[in-house]
């Protein structure tokens, strides 16, 4: 195992943290560095169950990380109330802060290369909580908190309204304006329902004002991703509401792979949201393809305590999360540690985003066992032990990391800048050398998404997985779409989203309302964790011929048709809330693997399908 520097002999850093050393590539989309661009790096950590208070001051304080926020320490100077934190550290200081918190921590993950600087809004002598039965929480991209469909007598239901982007207008987020004390995450800006209601004064019915005057530039457009979970979140029922609008900068990111760091915080802002009574049910419609699928990544870890907290404390906390995407994407792959195997990793042209693949070997495997060989387009093949190896244009680390030996592979972006930097577009070969005396567990492969998000600025061509067995079935007839390719590593199982393989969350699968066909690119289970697979499929098209469901758009009035297992999430979250569980009788002539579909698929609310 390797040693940071100081020579402890716990190494809990991820591969992505020794990348961002190793690498200095302080901004994920190294294409758009801009000049005063803030150097900092956010960091999700998780201490140990015996934590020395003072020296851990110490080293935050000597490191320039700042005040950590009390919703996770609880009070200054005390022991955490919550082991797993997120933080903000300078550049310049990761390497020597990462080796000075290793004795403390358990694990050290990457969770946004670019962490927010802070800001300076103003602050008002307010704090104030949902005291509502119910409290409906979307984390996402776009408040329409003036659209009528999210109003209630003139007055916005959205009860607090968080914008973690630097450049936010609104209230501090300090110890005396949020919605109680321990709200203080110091970046970005927040509106109370108070303030929001006298925007909507000052603009009256003109919404583009509105909006313009909250700083939430993205609602310019039609349709934003946000409004669309609000409508699905809420159904038929009156709760109030609170929203994390994201940054701009996570948004942007098409792996997925840096929202949870604010996916992080905000899940504790909604917290602090609510009363102590009040249930809390939050919507993440996000996901990344990547990560251990065992439910032992850091964010998964932190909901589920999270959970089993608000348990103890007789307050509800469900959050829903959807299966992912990428059930047809050629993004995953496992085989037999034992049999080995050959596959290749195909990287397009012109991509603007650097390309990630994870793989993950048993946990049984140690990384002296798991070697690795690398064939880079048109050059001779690298063999890869344990440790880091990079050239000009990838970046390789094969270590041990939880509780399992994975390699983190990294390429740069296909059309660079520097073209000296640009990465080799083409296959990349990867071997994994067969032990026929070892474990029969599988070895899997995860390729990072490159979706474009909603409202994106920035581009990115997906990457994926081929080998000689998927080849030969490439052109299977529709009807056997779901199917496997005999002989070929690449699985549409195990596909499910990345961080929806923990115990306490709640995974939305989707499926048509016309036939009850599975959605065709609805991820599936199974997990490398106890979580088979989703726990119910929620309609998320109409037929075979009109995908998508339609849901409120950004103005009054207006809807949109959106597609994808993130318009499950919130319809799941609003029928667990309001205990309306009604499934769907399974259709006899369709496949319905639970891996799939969970539970079975849920009776949809009426009001999604207009009469015809």
């Amino acid at each position: 195992m390797a040693q940071p520097s100081n020579g402890h002999t716990h190494d809990p850093r991820d591969a992505y943290v020794d990348w961002i050393i190793k690498t200095q590539q302080l901004r994920f989309f190294d294409n758009y560095r801009k000049p005063g661009d803030p150097q900092a790096v956010g960091l999700l950590i998780r201490l140990r169950d015996t934590v020395l208070i003072a020296e851990r001051a110490r080293i935050l304080a000597s490191h320039g990380v700042g005040q950590v926020p009390l919703a996770y320490t609880g009070s200054v100077g005390a022991a955490p109330t919550r082991r797993t934190w997120a933080l903000s550290v300078p550049a310049l200081q990761l390497s020597s802060f990462v080796d000075a918190i290793a004795p403390f921590v358990d694990r050290i993950e990457l969770a946004a290369p670019i962490a927010q600087p802070l800001t300076n809004p103003r602050s008002i002598q307010f704090t104030g909580q949902a005291i509502a039965e119910t409290l409906a929480v979307v984390m996402d991209d776009g408040c329409a908190f003036a659209n009528a469909r999210f109003m209630d007598a003139g007055k916005t239901r959205v009860m607090w309204l968080w914008n973690q982007d630097p450049l936010a207008l609104g209230l501090a987020l300090d110890s005396i304006s949020g919605p109680t004390p321990r709200a203080d995450f110091g970046y970005g800006a927040q509106w109370p329902q108070s303030e929001l209601d006298r925007i909507i004064g000052l603009q009256p019915g003109q919404q583009d004002a509105i909006y313009e005057l909250a700083g939430l530039q993205g609602l310019r457009r039609h349709a934003a991703h946000g409004p669309h979970m609000m409508d699905l979140l809420l159904g038929d029922q009156d709760w109030p509401m609170v929203f994390v609008q994201f940054p701009q900068e996570a948004v942007d990111d098409p792996s997925g792979l840096w929202l949870k760091r604010f996916a992080f915080d905000g899940l504790h802002y909604a917290i602090e949201c609510a009363g102590p009574q009040t249930k809390i049910v939050v919507n993440l419609s996000w996901g990344p393809q990547t990560g251990p699928h065992d439910g032992l990544s850091l964010f998964e870890l932190a909901i589920d305590e999270l959970v089993a907290e608000q348990r103890a404390k007789n307050r509800e906390l469900i959050v829903t999360l959807p299966a992912g995407n990428s059930f047809e994407s050629r993004a995953h792959a496992m085989f037999g540690y034992r049999e080995g195997r050959t596959l290749q990793w195909v990287v397009p042209p012109d991509g603007r985003t650097p390309a990630f693949l994870e793989v993950w070997w048993p946990p049984s495997v140690a990384p002296a066992d798991a070697a690795l060989s690398i064939v880079p387009p048109g050059a001779a093949a690298e063999v890869i032990l344990p440790g880091e190896r990079s050239g000009t244009d990838w970046y390789v680390n094969l270590k041990r990391y939880g509780n399992s030996t994975m390699a983190l592979l990294v390429i740069n972006p296909t059309q660079n800048e520097d073209p000296e930097k640009s990465g080799r577009a083409g296959r990349w070969t990867l071997t994994f050398a067969g032990r026929p005396q070892a474990t029969t567990e599988q070895v899997h492969l995860y390729v990072a998404r490159a979706d474009h998000n909603m409202g994106a600025k920035r581009r990115a061509k997906a990457s994926h997985l081929i080998d000689d067995g998927w080849e030969a079935a490439r052109f299977l007839a529709p009807h056997r779409r779901h199917e496997e390719a005999p002989g070929s590593a690449i699985s549409k199982g195990g596909t499910l989203n990345g961080i929806a393989t923990g115990a306490e969350t709640h995974v939305a699968a989707g499926f048509r309302h016309s036939d009850l066909g599975v959605a065709p690119y609805s991820s599936s289970g199974p997990t490398r964790g106890a979580r088979p697979g989703p726990d119910f499929a929620c309609v998320t098209d109409m037929s075979p011929a009109l995908p998508g469901i339609r849901a409120t758009a950004v103005r009054s009035g207006t809807n949109v048709r959106l597609v994808g297992t993130s318009t499950a999430a919130p319809q799941l979250g609003q029928i667990l809330a309001a205990k309306t569980v009604t499934k769907v009788p399974d259709p006899p002539t369709i496949p319905s693997p639970p891996v799939r579909i969970g539970g079975g698929r849920l009776k949809p609310d009426p009001k999604l399908f207009p009469p015809r």
